[in-house]
This record gives C-alpha cells, sequence and structure tokens, in this order.
C-alpha cells in the first residue's frame, strides 16, 4: 500500500453522502413543526388583539353595561342593545338588538367580564393565552347618566 495517497475513498464519500441527505431530508420536517408552533401563538395573540379592540370600541360608545354568565350586554345612545357572548360550542359573537351572528372570536374556553365603577375588566382564556383588559365608556354618557 501507498502511504502518501490523500483524500477519501468512494466508500467513505458515500456514506457522509448518505448522513448528509439524510440530515437535509429532515430539515422541512422540523422547520414545519417550529413554524407551526410559533405561528399558531402568535395567530391567536392576534386575534385576541383583534377582539379586544372591538369590544373597546363597543364598550366606549356604550351608556349602561350589564355583565353575566358569560355575556356582557351594551345599551348605546341610539337605544340599540349590543350583546356579546359565549356560546357552547367556545365561540363569542355579537349580537344586536338580539339579531344576526357576528363570530368575534373562537375556540374560547371562557369569557368573564367584570364591572367594576366605570370600568369593565373583560377576559377571554383560550388553549394557547389567557388575555384581560380594562376598557372604558365615554365620560360624557356616564355623567349624564349618572345625573338622570
Amino acid at each position: 500500500m501507498l502511504k502518501d495517497e490523500k483524500g477519501f475513498t468512494l466508500l467513505e464519500s458515500l456514506l457522509a453522502l448518505t448522513i448528509f441527505l439524510m440530515i437535509v431530508s429532515l430539515f422541512p420536517l422540523v422547520m414545519k413543526t417550529v413554524q407551526t408552533s410559533l405561528l399558531s401563538s402568535s395567530t391567536s395573540n392576534l386575534e385576541s388583539t383583534i377582539f379586544f379592540n372591538q369590544l373597546a370600541h363597543e364598550v366606549k360608545e356604550s351608556i349602561h353595561l350589564s355583565s353575566y354568565d358569560q355575556t356582557l350586554k351594551l345599551e348605546k345612545g341610539n337605544g340599540d342593545v349590543i350583546t356579546i357572548e359565549r356560546i357552547s360550542s367556545g365561540v363569542i359573537r355579537r349580537l344586536r338588538n338580539g339579531t344576526g351572528h357576528v363570530q368575534m372570536l373562537s375556540e374560547v374556553k371562557e369569557f368573564k367580564c367584570h364591572i367594576v365603577e366605570s370600568f369593565v375588566d373583560c377576559q377571554v382564556k383560550t388553549d394557547h393565552l389567557m388575555k384581560s383588559r380594562p376598557m372604558k365608556p365615554m365620560h360624557r354618557l356616564r355623567k349624564k347618566e349618572r345625573n338622570e
């Protein structure tokens, strides 16, 4: 045998190529798993943020608030009654004067609202997160209601 031959044999090259291809073939599966877990948590966080922004807009326009079970009722200045409730399928929906059905958030385990003085603190619990937000109706309408 010659001792100063340098380089890889054919067998060593094939073995290295096989190991490399196995690692590369697993890469898309790992990336999909990572991306799915990151995307689902960021999507649910974005959806809950949009839900709370819509809810804050409704609360801001209301003159009277009431909360019970998993339902929030808001009376607006024009006489409309907005009902935001969680139904048994885990969907939070919005009803206007008892009609319509606008889905606001899905896959909700729990929806609670507590009215403290002039604030409403609503809390939503899903599989991925638990989020709450305090909201306040417009001052002018609340003061008018107190004086009447």
